[in-house]
């Protein structure tokens, strides 16, 4: 009781007070106005320094070189000369590499559950694996402002199955994709179907029209079989332009040691296509090394050699560069040039930062939102706000904008980059290198890339291709326009895992 009567004599006096000096509190008031705003806002602008915002490049650590020299990954990636300088509103942007401890799915979920919680996270460049990625893109995309992301180096076409999924996303009260407007996404690599595609050109530019399609990878599955479905799909569009051929198909059931050995010889297989990583791929050479030797003992090989063996990008990491094949000639498809690899010049990261760059540029020429400048002008912006601009820009772009460009370092010239075009986050323009591996050493041995040894003027001409007989692309075209056509086969195997 005698607080409630303190509490209503100070109201009282208060109100005394203002009524003999109203004045003076109305240009108190003012005066606050007039001095304290400006005041503020000079102090949060001069004193309150706001953290870097951050392009996070989320990498598998079988993607990452770490030699000491120039052909370190991180250092190449953070010494990218777009990154100099670069801010929005002042604050600088600033680059940090993620490892991975492994490659399991949940483990890249994990990691982008902490990305997408940081208040300084901008966009995320994913450097892995197709899985782990396909698994991590719903937490990104739930999240809001959704983290913008790219993917570097993955293949696989169906990378965005699950982000547009409701139920991946937290129920119907939390979807990822609403239908309306893209994701905030770009996917740099050519996916599987031009893999497979390019894979099976050269093959055929090699006299091969009989394909065995081997399947071997359960540690990154995803990608295994969309290569796979691709392989199929490429050999069905080859077998519709001879109406005279036919497909077998094996059950994907183990056939490593039982029907193998059979199934090169009944069906004369010519061309192996081979859809996993690189821990299968030595044992696999050796034992097709060991069939064409017993092979060549009982009748004579076919008329357009030994088998070619072509493995796919995904044996082309950290460890190849110690990994000899000297059993057997290989060829690989990857999305890069084989000098690039010789050099440790990693293409699609490096692409990658720059697109980056582009986009925040973009955003800094457009224009940030009403609801930034409020928070701006007391210097209370975090990344969150910035991220959310960066989404607008980035599905603008799906209209306005359908192509950006590579880094120099990665360029034929300096003068010519790398054009990625997009279709809705997904590449359009881009083609497989096809490389022969002797021993340590890859060469490109395509014909459809202009050869960067030449044009860079750094080594011996471009190498003609021993699958071909050493031929040129029209010599080789003469000798499959003379050839009798045949029945193609396609066969498709799973490799007992381990």
């Amino acid at each position: 009781m005698a607080f409630l009567t303190a509490v209503r004599s100070l109201f009282v006096r208060l109100r005394h007070w203002t009524r003999h000096h109203g004045g003076e509190a109305l240009w108190a008031a003012v005066f606050a106005l007039a001095f304290g705003v400006p005041l503020a806002v000079y102090f949060a602008k001069y004193f309150i320094e706001l953290p870097a915002y951050k392009i996070y490049v989320v990498a598998g650590s079988h993607y990452l070189n770490k030699a000491s020299s120039d052909r370190n990954t991180e250092s190449q990636f953070k010494s990218s000369p777009e990154l100099v300088g670069l801010n929005v509103d002042g604050v600088p942007v600033q680059l940090e590499v993620v490892e991975l401890p492994d490659d399991r799915p949940e483990t890249a979920e994990a990691e982008a559950q902490r990305l997408a919680g940081k208040d300084d996270t901008l966009l995320v460049i994913g450097h892995l694996d197709s899985e782990p990625t396909e698994k991590s893109l719903p937490t990104y995309f739930k999240a809001r402002p959704q983290v913008p992301f790219i993917a570097s180096v993955q293949t696989d076409d169906n990378l965005l199955n699950k982000a547009l999924l409701v139920k991946a996303c937290g129920g119907s009260d939390s979807p990822c994709y609403d239908g309306l407007k893209p994701l905030p996404y770009l996917q740099l690599s050519p996916a599987n179907e031009e893999q497979a595609h390019w894979a099976v050109q050269f093959a055929t530019e090699g006299g091969r029209h009989h394909f065995l399609i081997v399947e071997s990878d359960t540690s990154n599955e995803t990608y295994s079989k969309s290569l796979t479905e691709a392989y199929k799909k490429a050999v069905d569009e080859l077998i519709t332009r001879d109406p005279d051929t036919t497909k077998h198909f094996l059950s994907m059931a183990d056939l490593w040691r039982s029907k193998l050995d059979e199934d090169l010889f009944d069906e004369d297989i010519d061309c192996l296509l081979y859809a996993g990583g690189l821990d299968d791929a030595p044992p696999l050479l050796k034992k097709i090394a060991e069939i064409e030797k017993d092979r060549g003992r009982v009748r004579n090989r076919p008329a357009s050699g030994p088998v070619m063996v072509i493995l796919d990008d995904s044996v082309v990491e950290q460890r190849l560069e110690g990994t000899k094949f000297d059993v057997i000639r290989v060829n690989i498809t990857d999305q890069a040039d084989a000098e690039d690899y010789r050099n440790g010049i990693s293409v699609y990261g490096l692409d990658a930062i720059a697109i980056a760059t582009q986009l925040v540029n973009d955003m800094n020429t457009r224009g940030l939102d009403f609801n930034y400048g409020m928070k701006a002008f007391f210097r209370q912006q975090t990344g969150a706000d910035v991220r959310r601009n960066l989404v607008r820009v980035m599905q603008d772009n799906f209209t306005y904008r359908s192509s950006y460009c590579g880094t120099k370092k990665t360029a034929i010239t300096p003068n010519s980059r790398t054009v990625y075009a997009f279709d809705r986050g997904t590449r359009v323009n881009g083609m497989f290198h096809v490389w022969e591996r002797t021993g340590f050493d890859s060469t490109d041995v395509d014909r459809w890339h202009p050869p960067r040894t030449l044009i860079r003027g750094t080594a011996q001409p471009h190498k003609k291709s021993k699958a071909t007989g050493g031929l040129t692309a029209s010599e080789s075209g003469k000798k499959l326009g003379a050839r009798t056509a045949g029945p193609s086969t396609a066969l498709a195997l799973r490799l007992r895992s381990g």
